[in-house]
């Protein structure tokens, strides 16, 4: 009968182990869960106060803007803050909020010809400014592809000055000389690393992506293979070598260089550029440019001299609406005023003098 007992405790005892830890993954798995639901109740507290901040913030901008809208419609109704350039800066101003102006909007001592005028004069300074920008912004592009080819150029001549007397060293690239520096050890060879201290340093860059000298041989002239074999010969078999690299060197222009990095792969490559295509390259560039910013010169001078000359016609309108048609006293307004909100304060001073020596002939 012990024997009988000995395999129901042995059970038991078996069991007690499963229920243990059953229980103590059950306790685990509940410790996890109401750690998680702790933690997504402080991120929902989180959000929900952050989510209060963003709508007391827009509220805060929505105010800011139905305040400034205001103020603009209330100085363009008023017609007073004139600046240099009449009230078409308020216009332009609402407009840029997405704002329409009515002319309902406009000063009662403007008639309906001085209204149409501004919205117009508005129009034309937008379409002047948007030019002006456009005409920036290819400068600053033009500026920054001189600098670019203007260092281009410079370590295109350092290269040549560093292969002086040497039309190995021309003809084989700087990532070339670099990689034989490290695979054949013998003066000669690390005679050709006598380049400048940026070119060695970008080359060290380009190393550092993972690049191996081995990988970059792909990209070698099919003459270097011929070089590595025959570098450990006699002196008078490397000279051959180098009246052949001077013979070929006549017809072939160098190469730069530029090492690039594939962010798929995580493997860098070296793309030759030919100096002689970019040089060509770089002169089409700046004959596209140079007639684009003409253009734009062109077009700018155009409506500088369109607005001028829909200030003018407004402002002798207007001049002979006060002297022949009574404008002031239909429109209960003086002649400084109607023309400063016109076209600005220095150009009242200008055009109230011409409107007394206008006033005066008529009389």
């Amino acid at each position: 009968s012990s024997a009988r007992k000995n395999p129901s405790a042995e059970e038991y005892l078996k069991l007690k182990d499963q229920r243990d830890r059953k229980a103590a993954q059950e306790k685990k798995i509940g410790d996890v869960s109401a750690a998680f639901k702790q933690k997504k109740a402080t991120t929902d507290t989180k959000v929900d106060g952050l989510s209060k901040e963003i709508k007391d913030l827009k509220h805060e901008v929505q105010i800011v803007r139905m305040n400034k809208k205001s103020h603009l419609m209330r100085i363009l109704k008023e017609g007073l803050d004139t600046r240099d350039g009449g009230l078409s800066w308020v216009i332009r101003a609402l407009w840029k909020m997405g704002e329409p102006v009515p002319p309902t909007n406009f000063p009662d001592f403007l008639d309906k010809q001085a209204v149409e005028y501004l919205q117009l004069l508005a129009k034309r300074e937008n379409e002047l400014t948007e030019l002006e920008n456009a005409m920036d912004n290819l400068k600053l592009e033009v500026k920054k592809k001189n600098e670019e080819r203007k260092a281009e150029e410079k370590f295109q001549l350092e290269l040549q000055e560093a292969a002086a007397g040497d039309p190995f060293k021309a003809l084989v690239s700087p990532l070339a000389i670099h990689c034989l520096g490290n695979f054949a050890g013998s003066k000669r060879s690390s005679a050709f690393m006598s380049l400048d201290g940026h070119v060695n340093k970008e080359l060290d860059e380009s190393l550092q992506f993972g690049m191996t000298p081995m990988d970059s041989r792909a990209a070698f002239p099919q003459i270097l293979p011929d070089i590595e074999s025959e570098m450990d010969r006699p002196a008078d078999k490397f000279e051959e070598i180098r009246n052949r690299l001077a013979k070929v060197s006549k017809t072939v222009r160098a190469k730069k260089p530029k090492v690039k990095f594939d962010r798929r792969s995580h493997s860098a490559y070296v793309q030759w550029d030919d100096v002689k295509e970019e040089t060509e390259s770089h002169a089409s560039i700046d004959t596209r440019k140079r007639k684009e910013i003409l253009e734009l010169k062109r077009r700018i001078d155009e409506k500088r001299a369109e607005i001028s000359n829909t200030k003018s016609k407004e402002l002798a309108r207007i001049s002979k609406e006060f002297i022949q048609k009574n404008y002031g006293q239909r429109y209960n307004v003086d002649q400084r005023t109607t023309i400063s909100a016109l076209a600005g304060s220095i150009q009242t001073r200008k055009e109230m003098n011409q409107f007394l020596k206008d006033k005066r002939a008529f009389d």
